[in-house]
């Protein structure tokens, strides 16, 4: 049975669904590898429903929710940002994938891929040249999937897990014609 997925882009009106599934996915992937405080503070911090709807209503952002078949509620989604990152001169033209997450229930099931697509669909779309984001240096799938997409490292960065300093690797592709 092939599972298809319907991705839209989110409006306001999906703020609590948005954030709902940014908690829960997020919670999902870490916090077994980390402490249950920093992974509290994060969540409370870039998950809440008033941070979410700031960064919807940002136009530097752009979130795709991702919906199984004929499904009310995300079933993952993606978050695209205008915007560099410090101390590293990026290929001209970037846009990053800040965030892309799936429901552990559909992982293994095409959403990481669907997700994707809409991420380089929609950044071809509106005119970028190259594609970047970040992975945790020690998220081994998010890694090999990033590579099967063509994301080749160029660098590390720290992203702070409330007040646990980590290394993510810096990913970055050119997007290609057919890539929209």
């Amino acid at each position: 049975m092939t599972i298809s997925y319907r991705i839209s882009t989110a409006s306001a009106n999906d703020a609590v669904a948005l954030a709902e599934i940014a908690r829960r996915t997020f919670y999902d992937a870490f916090a077994a590898d980390n402490e249950a405080h920093n992974i509290g503070e994060y969540i409370e911090a870039s998950f809440n429903e008033q941070r979410v709807r700031e960064e919807l209503s940002d136009t530097s952002n752009t979130f795709l929710l991702a919906y199984r078949d004929d499904e009310t509620a995300p079933v993952g989604y993606a978050k695209l940002r205008v915007g560099g990152v410090r101390g590293y001169a990026l290929p001209e033209n970037s846009i990053e994938i800040e965030r892309m997450y799936a429901d552990q229930a559909a992982t293994g099931q095409g959403i990481g891929s669907a997700l994707m697509q809409a991420c380089l669909d929609a950044a071809a779309s509106a005119g970028f040249e190259n594609v970047w984001l970040g992975v945790w240096e020690h998220n081994a799938g998010g890694i090999r999937f990033y590579e099967r997409w063509g994301f080749r490292e160029f660098g590390k960065k720290v992203f702070y897990m409330g007040t646990d300093p980590q290394n993510d690797l810096i990913l970055s592709r050119a997007l290609q014609s057919d890539d929209v």
